[in-house]
């Protein structure tokens, strides 16, 4: 078990908890069910603040992996032509050989 991304996991979750929190008490005011006091109105605040670093978060990793992909993608071009020429360099040489041994 990975306990970094586990722990990740549970920070997320406790952050989507927050925001449906928040959006509750959102609801419950724009349907005239509830006033918001000055406290719920910072606790909305700081949640959604709180949310905007987590989305950055996640598109910072998210961007990191995209770069990572290509890199790779990259790599295993290079890799399959390198494979390609050592495949055709591999023919000629056989072919000297065979050419040698018959020479004999």
């Amino acid at each position: 078990m990975n306990l970094h991304f586990e722990g990740n996991k549970l920070y997320y979750m406790e952050k989507e908890a927050e925001l449906f929190r928040a959006l509750d008490h959102l609801s419950k005011y724009l349907g005239n069910q509830a006033d918001l006091t000055d406290d719920q109105i910072w606790e909305i605040f700081h949640i959604c603040a709180d949310s905007a670093a987590v989305y950055r978060h996640i598109t910072d990793y998210f961007n990191v992996l995209d770069r990572k992909i290509l890199e790779a993608r990259i790599d295993n071009g290079k890799l399959k032509q390198e494979l390609y020429d050592l495949k055709k360099e591999n023919i000629k040489l056989h072919q000297i050989v065979n050419d040698h041994i018959d020479g004999f």
